[in-house]
């Protein structure tokens, strides 16, 4: 007996699925006869069953003996809904009862073991009767289970299959269309050999849209590579994300097709057991070499994908630094500019400042000496007020303006003491989690206020936040 690849023992039959488990309506359930095709080939037979039947009248149609005059596979289908939302966590179930589960196959746990996996099995059983099970990955890509058992002469069992979730949802796993080409020879009925035709027209579907996928996935690739190409260093990072996400989607695809593969591998394996215990009683068999050279195939594009996925995340990743050095380069220039323009107005203010100092004391002077305090045109020679030059007024300029002087000095100064406590306290509680740059900047304040309005200094605190501006 072969045992299953990714089968895994289960603790009970999973009665849940069995007497439970009424007819969903859901589920669209038919019959199928499928004769010999050598000699006088018979068309399959099939018969629909109404929803409103009992399973009492499925089990009573599986039970019976085909009409055919060289009948070889009977079989239950049920063709499982997609559903329309959590794709991703969609399970199968077995929607016959029990008793119909133990008449399609004598060992039916080896089929049950094989439903909570997502990553599918086979299993080829060669006691007496011969039995086959196998379950496809579930994904997104089209789903088909199978569980069959020599019952005499016939092969009977049960399939269930479930179109592709992805965009064409195409039917890959109809057994009418899967069986149109298939050889089924009448001396393999003495042996049960016919069993293996229905698996191998699973495994020429199964490599079919394996095929696709990987070639899919191919030309996405090449897709991407061609974008990639015609980008610049400035492009923008937003141009990127669309590629990302495609490459990201791609990786996911690729892993499900290398669960595909391996289901592949073991399916073939599983058939090449059965077929090599019945070879010498068997006058033909289907060659697998055609869905061996698949794997080969395969292979080559399992391991050339990835390195092109990486390739092209790695030009991605190239692209975004480039561009963000690109932007910081432009960043940069712009701080030079500003400080640039920002030493620039300060030597300004030093000219201004300057030619202030340089005119202020002849312009106060003159300013004093052109008040009424003075007569300029008062005789020397007289005796008395009216020959004074100086009033004797001019002391009360000087009560006045010295006092004055004082308070607007006191007043700009208390104004800028507070000004600079404001403005550490916003730059220390902007900057708490840089450092200690608040501090930096608050240090910075109380050196300007030491030493007075610095360039330095200046050019410190716009630096530290940029804040200082807002209080001017």
């Amino acid at each position: 007996m072969a045992t299953p690849s990714h089968a895994r023992p289960s603790e009970n039959l999973r009665s849940a699925h069995g007497a439970h488990q009424a007819t969903k309506s859901s589920a669209n359930f038919h019959g199928i006869d499928f004769n010999c095709t050598d000699g006088t080939p018979e068309a399959p037979t099939t018969k629909d069953f109404d929803p409103a039947e009992t399973q009492d009248e499925i089990i009573k149609w599986f039970g019976s003996h085909p009409d055919g005059e060289a009948p070889a596979l009977r079989l239950i289908v049920a063709k499982l809904p997609c559903p329309h939302s959590d794709r991703t966590s969609w399970k199968p179930e077995i929607p016959f009862r029990q008793d119909i589960l133990e008449y399609a196959i004598w060992q039916h746990s080896a089929y049950t073991n094989l439903l909570p996996s997502r990553g599918g099995g086979c299993a080829a059983l060669l006691d007496e009767p011969v039995c086959f099970v196998l379950q496809t990955p579930v994904d997104l890509g089209p789903f088909c289970s199978l569980a069959m058992s020599k019952r005499g002469i016939v092969v009977k069992g049960i399939f269930l299959y479930r179109a592709s979730l992805s965009a064409d949802g195409e039917a890959y796993f109809d057994p009418l269309r899967m069986m149109e080409n298939e050889t089924v020879i009448s001396g393999w009925r003495s042996t049960g050999m016919q069993i293996i035709a229905l698996p191998i027209a699973v495994a020429k579907s199964h490599a079919l849209y394996i095929t696709r996928e990987l070639d899919d996935l191919a030309s996405m690739l090449s897709t991407i590579e061609a974008e990639l190409s015609s980008h610049t260093i400035g492009t923008r990072t937003e141009a990127l994300t669309p590629l990302t996400r495609t490459l990201q989607t791609t990786t996911s695809r690729l892993l499900a097709a290398e669960r595909r593969i391996n289901f592949q591998t073991s399916l073939l394996s599983a058939i090449e057991t059965v077929t090599s215990s019945h070879k010498r009683n068997t006058p033909t068999w289907p060659p697998l070499a055609p869905l061996k050279n698949n794997l080969e195939s395969w292979s080559h594009d399992l391991s050339t994908i990835p390195r092109r996925v990486s390739a092209a995340q790695g030009t991605i990743q190239t692209l975004i630094q480039h561009h963000n050095e690109a932007l910081n380069l432009d960043i940069a220039t712009s701080s030079h500019r500003m400080m640039e323009a920002a030493l620039k107005d300060n030597a300004t203010m030093k000219t201004i400042a300057i030619m202030t100092m340089i005119f202020l004391p002849s312009t106060a002077v003159a300013s004093f000496f052109s008040m009424g305090m003075f007569d300029w045109g008062a005789s020397g020679g007289r005796g008395g007020a009216e020959g004074q030059v100086v009033s004797k007024w001019l002391w009360i300029f000087f009560v006045i303006a010295v006092p004055l002087t004082g308070l607007v000095i006191g007043l700009w100064w208390v104004w800028l003491k507070r000004h600079e406590r404001r403005i550490g306290r916003m730059v220390g509680d902007g900057s708490a989690g840089d450092g200690g740059v608040g501090t930096e900047a608050a240090g910075g304040a109380r050196t300007m206020s030491d030493d007075g309005f610095r360039d330095e200094v200046e050019m410190e605190r716009f630096c530290a936040g940029g804040k200082a501006n807002d209080f001017r």
